[in-house]
């Protein structure tokens, strides 16, 4: 006998209406009453004698009761409250501050043996460097450590790093929520003896990370800030302004070959360098018609343990060059303003101290670096010492040369501002020329590209290698990032694969392609996710089983275009054994 079940599964919610629908017991009597026969009425059954009458009734009270029974089940099962779905707030709070869902990919940090009594200076083959100070680390209960220690450096530099090492890129401000774009991460930390250790009070390791940003031709390099990562507080603290500048082009390369779109770009980045060229000498030209105000020297206080040198400025043994700079004569300065000055080794300068106290010096050159250095050339026939050197004052000198230089430099100040206001008209009549002239060049570059059916977005953008400078006054997570507003759009879809297989409950990552951050957001049904229109997005997810399904910037384009309901991600099958895997599935091309 074949049994022709029709089994319903994920049956559909009923609604509120569909509830009160069948709650109004007093129509369901009335339909009752009206389906007596016609001119009759309904007359109540009365019991009959007998033990057949009675199981006649215990049935129909049953029947009834299963009626019942039904209705109440019925009713509390429509009105039984279903578990809500977590807000994205919600979801993101229960979770560690920092996870990642192939954290076990994460390259190992580099560990250098450093003597915490000396320091010292360490360069990666990044290019990067770190300057570790002087009886630099504590232990936790707040002792100077001796010997050596175990100091760790990693670098994060693009969104890759940061998805792979579960780094959060959220920066609340006051309730109001950023994204930190990033011009380059590390993370530092230190050990005794496989205990963790602090940096002193007052201590602090000097950073230079090299990393790469995408910038518009022509455009002026944004302002970077260096924030900390709390995880006690949940959140980045801002700490310093990024000392950030330009290396070199990261993509000079393009310019190297007869590509149409290439010749394009050069002809444009050559463009703007004249404009800026003829700028800067115009400038030049200005400040130059009206003498500069001289800025007064600072007075230095002796260092006791640092070596030193007397220079006798009076029987001309002293060669002083003046600075190109400033039109006041470099020894005329130096007299009235160190006449008395013993003359020290400026700190970080490597010198053979048995060589300078032994030979018998003749002549002496000063040369200024800047306004408290100077490079001291010793000669003696042949034999010639360069050291960098710098004048100090001790006792009532220095007291004294104090109180002249807050006089002299107010009396500057007050100078210099005279000087720039009548300088200010003719100068901000070249900026503004500049302005016009880079965005008549920008116009002309974008009507080409445009005739030649190229992006203009993609031929605008180049990367830049930059250097971030900043002190790192405690060990930990630290980024040189600028603050990135909401993005300008949003897309609300169901979010599956090409399989079928439905994604709830589940991060989603996306990146852009000219930010360098990583945006999350939580899965849920009709998952809201907000993005950057007119650029490339990448979207992703990692199931449980460690798989990626991606959405490519193509794909993504098609699915805001046509304001989709569902979104089919593509999972791969590639196994993800190692952090290239994952390059490789997310990358742009």
């Amino acid at each position: 006998m074949s049994n022709n079940y029709d089994i319903k599964r994920n049956l559909q919610q009923p609604s509120s209406a569909d509830i009160a629908k069948y709650q109004n017991f007093d129509a369901l009597l009335e339909k009752y009453k009206a389906a007596a026969p016609e001119g009759g009425t309904v007359i109540p059954m009365q019991p009959r004698e007998g033990r057949g009458a009675i199981v006649r009734r215990m049935t129909y009270l049953a029947a009834a009761a299963a009626v019942l029974a039904g209705i109440f089940f019925t009713y509390n099962w429509l009105q039984k409250p279903t578990t809500p779905a977590l807000t994205e707030t919600e979801y993101f709070a229960q979770k560690p501050f920092i996870h990642s869902p192939l954290k076990e990919l994460q390259p190992e940090s580099v560990a250098y043996k450093v003597d915490a009594t000396k320091g010292g200076i360490y360069k990666m083959k990044t290019g990067s460097k770190l300057v570790v100070p002087t009886e630099a680390f504590m232990t936790n209960r707040g002792e100077l450590i001796e010997g050596e220690v175990d100091l760790y450096y990693r670098e994060m530099k693009d969104y890759v790093d940061f998805f792979v090492a579960g780094i959060p890129m959220v920066y609340d401000s006051a309730g109001v929520k950023f994204n930190l774009e990033s011009s380059g991460m590390v993370e530092i930390y230190a050990q005794k003896n496989g205990e963790r250790v602090q940096l002193a009070p007052g201590k602090a390791i000097e950073v230079e990370l090299v990393a790469e940003i995408y910038m518009r031709e022509g455009a002026a390099l944004p302002n970077y800030n260096v924030y900390q990562l709390d995880t006690t507080s949940r959140n980045w603290t801002y700490q310093d302004i990024d000392n950030i500048q330009i290396v070199e082009n990261a993509e000079d390369t393009y310019f190297n070959n007869n590509n149409p779109i290439n010749v394009l770009r050069k002809e444009y980045a050559n463009t703007l360098a004249a404009i800026t060229l003829a700028a800067d000498t115009r400038l030049r030209e200005i400040e130059a018609s009206v003498p500069r105000p001289i800025e007064p020297l600072k007075p230095q206080r002796e260092a006791g343990n640092t070596p030193s040198i007397e220079l006798d400025f009076t029987d001309n043994s002293v060669i002083v060059e003046d600075d190109p700079n400033t039109p006041e004569n470099e020894n005329e300065r130096l007299k009235k303003g160190y006449g008395d000055a013993i003359w020290q080794i400026a700190p970080g300068t490597a010198y053979d101290e048995q060589r300078l106290s032994k030979i018998t010096w003749e002549t002496f050159r000063l040369r200024p670096l800047n306004s408290q250095r100077y490079e001291l050339t010793l000669q003696k026939g042949n034999l010639t010492e360069k050291i960098t050197v710098m004048p100090v004052l001790t006792g009532k000198d220095y007291d004294r040369a104090v109180r002249n230089y807050e006089k002299e430099h107010a009396d500057w100040q007050a100078a210099l501002a005279a000087w720039e206001a009548q300088l200010k008209s003719q100068k901000d009549e070249v900026n503004q020329k500049l302005v016009a002239d880079k965005t008549a060049a920008q116009q002309a570059f974008e009507q080409k590209l445009t005739a030649s059916g190229e992006n203009v977005q993609d031929a605008l953008m180049t990367k830049k290698r930059v250097l971030n400078r900043f002190k790192a006054s405690s060990l930990g997570v630290w980024n040189c990032s600028q603050l990135m507003s909401a993005a300008n759009s949003v897309l609300q879809s169901d979010l599956e694969d090409q399989t079928g297989e439905k994604y709830r409950q589940q991060e989603v990552y996306l990146v852009n392609k000219y930010q360098n951050t990583v945006y999350r957001f939580y899965a849920a049904e009709d998952a809201l996710i907000r993005f950057q229109e007119g650029s490339d997005n990448l979207l992703w997810i990692v199931n449980d089983q460690r798989q990626i399904a991606v959405l490519k910037p193509a794909d993504f384009k098609k699915a805001t275009q046509a304001d989709q309901r569902k979104i089919v991600l593509q999972r791969l099958e590639t196994p993800i054994r190692e952090e290239k895997d994952v390059r490789a599935i997310l990358s742009f091309q």
